[in-house]
């Protein structure tokens, strides 16, 4: 039953578009293939779990009398001189045979319905169990909308660290010269600075970017970074990046974890205790719809 809800939250965001909030968008239709594969094998194990439950019970009420069964044998009897034969035990041996065989019949009947009630009542728990999943596997769904990564998420990870893990060739200046920064989001500027681009070259490519606010813990009362979270795989994999903006008490006017509009020139960073080299003189901030599309891939 869980796997059936995971399946078909699985296609409910695929359909809808949001699948991208958890996973690259390269892997959406391999997922949503996979997860249509997996509800035919889901919905046929549901279509022979009965079968194999009525065969089940079958044996297991089959089994007591079975095991339990004790075959009538013959009656012990010596024959009499002239020939007869009487019962070697006194008394009357056939009719406590009859009891002894009526008894057995009697607990192995109670035993059945015993273990009968025991099915019934772990079935009852476990649909009620079941049904209580399903309703607030559809709770969540339908009312708790799937939400990006945000601020909580940058916070728990250090925002570029990603960035120069790996090492990165250099630019050269003929390369720079056919570049078009009027697209560029946090992730081109934050790979660009990485690689060592020369000051003309920021000098000459005004920024415009959006992001979500989060404070630079080395100076948090003059600069702040424009975030993104940029996934590779999934969700679980994703890295915060942010392009640092000086800005002396940005507080006063903007919030962490809401989206803003960022457009200024990167300089040299003038704060004198982030650990950002370069930032970004701002000539307009202003406040930004949450985007569409939260991730840079």
């Amino acid at each position: 039953m869980l796997a059936l809800i995971g399946i078909v939250a699985m296609l409910w965001l695929g359909l809808t578009g949001k699948l991208e909030l958890y996973i690259h968008p390269r892997y959406v239709v391999f997922t949503v293939v996979m997860a249509v594969i997996g509800l035919v094998f889901t919905l046929a194990s549901f279509v022979m779990a009965p079968q194999w439950r009525d065969k089940h019970t079958h044996d297991e009420d089959a089994a007591p009398g079975t095991l339990g069964q004790n075959p009538a044998s013959p009656s012990l009897t010596t024959s009499a001189p002239d020939g007869s034969a009487h019962a070697a035990s006194s008394g009357a041996p056939g009719t406590a045979s009859r009891r002894s065989r009526r008894a057995d019949r009697g607990a192995r009947a109670g035993a059945a319905r015993s273990g009968r009630a025991r099915r019934v009542a772990k079935a009852t728990a476990l649909q009620l169990s079941a049904a209580a999943i399903i309703v607030a596997a559809i709770f969540a769904m339908l009312v708790l909308p799937p939400a990006p990564l945000s601020l909580s998420a940058a916070e728990q990870r250090s925002v570029n660290s990603s960035v120069g893990s790996a090492p990165v060739a250099p630019i050269s200046d003929e390369q720079l010269a056919s570049i078009d920064t009027s697209t560029f989001t946090v992730k081109e500027w934050t790979t660009y600075l990485n690689m060592g681009v020369s000051a003309e070259f920021l000098a000459e490519n005004p920024v415009d970017v959006t992001g979500f606010v989060s404070a630079d813990t080395n100076d948090p009362d003059n600069v702040f970074f424009v975030t993104r979270f940029s996934i590779t795989c999934c969700a679980v994999d994703a890295s915060p990046l942010g392009l640092a903006v000086y800005h002396p008490n940005w507080q006063n006017e903007l919030t962490e974890g809401k989206w803003v509009r960022v457009r200024g020139g990167i300089v040299p960073n003038p704060s004198a205790f982030s650990t950002e080299t370069y930032s970004v003189v701002p000539t307009d901030v202003e406040p930004a719809d949450d985007a569409t599309e939260p991730y840079v891939f």
